[in-house]
């Protein structure tokens, strides 16, 4: 009920405009619509300082990603390295190696897991603040070109305040084996079964600890890339709602006064018949507002308005 209030508040703002547009005369109207397009200069400057705001913001906040998840892989390192030497106990040597990728892809599972869940409630925090500020400065500009239709008709245009927030991209996967130690023959596990149980040890735990540094890169690229895709879907939606916020705004206003410039200018056409209506509609509007702030508005009431609305013109209220 209260997003339908604003509709009908920002349709009845319109209907206003263009009674006003219609009854100015026209030099007054054209004298208008020029000052109009003159104070809009401003704004479309303050459009671009926004637009490279908000794409300097996207860059900061994608480095920064790349700096956490350096540190992630240094961080989960040396705990791979730690659940490898349990593993390489209380087992046959034959076993060592499958017990250490075990140990080593439930780790993985965990640690990485984790680091989603921490990387992603971050990065949806920096980046709600990130767009928060820059949806303040649209709402600056929107509520701007709104005082200069009121400055010119004295009518002022609302407008909706909708966000984006970030979500995660595709969910990343995580890689806990290393494919290619099932698919090229290791010569040196060959050799293994041939020397002492201690540089056999060895040598199995530098093989795995070597396979948990190359997984610990792969991961953290798998979910780099995930943050990464959210951000850029983010930013790309955020930035394509502002502009279209902004631009909406500006030619609420904008296609009123030609529409108005054209009907005055064309002598065929008479604005008493399109100022009658508009006025009728305007109560209509403002009818079905009152019962909705009331708390109430029947499907009676809706086929009832929509008839009026349908007979008071050509319905484009």
């Amino acid at each position: 009920r209260s997003k339908t209030i604003d509709i009908l508040a920002h349709a009845a703002a319109e209907l206003d405009l263009r009674r006003k547009a219609l009854a100015m005369p026209l030099g007054e109207l054209a004298a208008k619509s020029h000052a109009f397009q003159e104070a809009l200069l401003s704004i479309e400057d303050q459009r671009r300082v926004t637009r490279d705001l908000l794409t300097g913001e996207h860059r900061r906040l994608c480095e920064d990603l790349d700096l956490r998840t350096e540190g992630l892989r240094r961080d989960v390192a040396p705990k791979l390295a730690n659940v490898i030497d349990p593993s390489l106990s209380g087992t046959v040597p034959a076993l060592w190696a499958a017990s250490g990728r075990r140990a080593l892809a439930a780790a993985l599972q965990r640690e990485f897991e984790a680091a989603r869940k921490a990387l992603t409630t971050a990065f949806a925090v920096d980046t709600g603040a990130v767009l928060k500020a820059c949806e303040r400065r649209v709402n600056d500009l929107v509520q701007r070109v709104r005082q200069i239709a009121a400055q010119v008709f004295d009518v002022p245009l609302g407008a909706n305040d909708v966000h984006e927030v970030f979500e995660l991209g595709e969910d990343p996967y995580w890689v806990t084996e290393d494919p290619g130690a099932s698919l090229i023959p290791d010569a040196g596990r060959l050799i293994d079964r041939f020397l002492p149980l201690m540089l056999r040890r060895r040598r199995v735990r530098t093989r795995l600890i070597k396979q948990a540094e190359e997984l610990v890169i792969r991961n953290g690229e798998n979910l780099r890339w995930a943050i990464l895709c959210g951000l850029d879907e983010t930013f790309r939606k955020a930035t394509a709602h502002f502009e279209d916020r902004l631009d909406e705004a500006i030619s609420a206003t904008r296609n009123i006064i030609k529409d108005a410039l054209d009907r005055r200018r064309d002598q065929s056409l008479t604005v008493e018949p399109e100022l009658s209506r508009l006025t009728q509609e305007a109560g209509i509007l403002a009818s079905i507002g009152e019962e909705l702030q009331a708390g109430g508005y029947s499907s009676a009431a809706v086929n009832r308005d929509r008839t009026d609305l349908n007979s008071s013109g050509d319905g484009s209220a």
